[in-house]
C-alpha cells in the first residue's frame, strides 16, 4: 500500500498523474518534481483523484506566472482534505495572491520569484501555524503584508537570500514581534551587513537585534548566514548579552569561517534556499525533532 509518492517530470503530465492517483487511493502525501523547461501554469489539475492528499508539494524551477485563483480552484475542488502545502516555485510570480484560500492548510510554504496584485487575504487564517517564506522581493513591506495574514504561527521560517536590495525596516520588526504564538524563528541570509540591517535610528540600530530582543517567549531562535561580514561582532556581542540574560532560550548564530565556499553553502542549504530547514523538517507544532539542534546557543569557527 503506497501512501507516499515522489514524482519527476520533463514535461506536462497532469493527465498522466491523474490516471497515476486513480490506482493509488491510499496515498496521503505527494511530491511532483518538474523541470527548468516546463511550466505548470495555470496549475496542477488531479481531478477527483487526489482528494485523500494530506500533503502536497510542487517543486518546479521554470520562469511562469501562475495564478493564486487557478491554485485555490485545485485546493478547493480535488485537495479538501490537505494540511500541508509546499509551493516551490523560485522563478515563479504568483499573481492575486488575495485569491489564495487556504481551507484547512495547517503548514505552507511559499517560495516564489515575487507576489503580484493585493497581499491582502480576505480574512486572517487562524489555521496556518507554520509558515516558510522565500521570495525576491525588495520590499519589506511586502513580506510584512504577506505575514500579517497569519496570525496564529507557532513556526515561521524566513529566507533572505534572495532579497539582495531589502531593507529589515521597522514595518517588518513591527509584524515579527505581534506574532504572539510564535514558538519557532529561523532566518536564513548571505551576509550580516549595516545596509541592510541597521535601519533603526538613522542607521544606529540593527532591525534584527531589535526582532531577537523582542522575542521573548519564543523557544527556539536559528540566525544563519553564509558569509562572514564586518558587522558579525556587533550581532554576536548582542546574541551573547540575550543568551546571558534568557537561558531558557535556545539560540543558535550560524556564521562560516572565512574559507567557507558561497557554491558550499548553496549546495548545503539548498533546501535553506528553498524554504526549508533541514534541521527542522518535522516541527509542525514548533517542538519537532531536534536532534541536529546544537545545545551551543552559536557556532562559529573563524581563525
Amino acid at each position: 500500500m503506497i501512501q507516499n509518492l515522489t514524482l519527476r517530470y520533463n514535461e506536462n503530465v497532469g493527465e498522466g498523474i491523474a490516471c497515476l492517483l486513480s490506482k493509488l487511493p491510499q496515498l496521503n502525501t505527494l511530491l511532483v518534481n518538474g523541470s527548468v523547461n516546463n511550466a505548470i501554469a495555470p496549475f496542477f489539475s488531479f481531478g477527483r483523484n487526489a482528494t485523500n492528499l494530506r500533503s502536497f508539494t510542487c517543486e518546479c524551477y521554470t520562469v511562469q506566472e501562475i495564478n493564486c485563483k487557478d491554485i485555490s480552484n485545485t485546493l478547493v475542488a480535488e485537495m479538501p482534505n490537505l494540511t500541508s502545502l509546499h509551493l516551490n516555485l523560485a522563478s515563479t510570480t504568483l499573481l492575486n495572491f488575495s485569491d489564495l484560500q487556504l481551507m484547512s492548510i495547517t503548514e505552507l510554504e511559499l517560495c516564489c520569484s515575487r507576489m503580484e496584485g493585493c497581499l491582502t487575504l480576505p480574512q486572517n487564517v487562524v489555521s496556518v501555524t507554520k509558515l516558510i517564506l522565500n521570495t525576491e522581493t525588495s520590499s519589506a513591506e511586502e513580506i510584512a503584508a504577506v505575514l500579517v495574514n497569519f496570525t496564529n504561527l507557532i513556526t515561521l521560517e524566513l529566507d533572505f537570500f534572495r532579497n539582495h536590495d531589502i531593507r529589515f525596516n521597522a514595518t517588518l520588526v513591527e509584524v515579527l514581534v505581534g506574532l504572539n504564538s510564535l514558538k519557532y524563528f529561523s532566518f536564513f541570509d548571505a551576509f550580516y551587513s549595516k545596509e541592510k540591517y541597521y535601519t533603526l535610528n538613522n542607521g544606529e540600530k540593527s532591525a534584527l537585534v531589535e526582532v531577537l530582543v523582542a522575542l521573548k517567549n519564543v523557544d527556539k531562535i536559528k540566525i544563519e548566514f553564509c558569509q562572514q561580514s564586518y558587522e558579525d561582532d556587533d550581532l554576536v556581542t548582542a546574541v551573547n548579552n540575550l543568551v546571558a540574560k534568557r537561558p531558557q532560550q535556545n539560540i543558535q548564530l550560524i556564521i562560516p569561517d572565512n574559507d567557507f565556499d558561497l557554491n558550499d553553502c548553496l549546495s548545503e542549504n539548498s533546501n535553506s534556499l528553498y524554504g526549508f530547514d533541514s534541521d527542522y523538517d518535522d516541527y509542525g507544532d514548533g517542538y519537532g525533532n531536534d536532534s541536529d539542534f546544537s545545545d551551543d546557543w552559536y557556532r562559529r569557527t573563524m581563525d
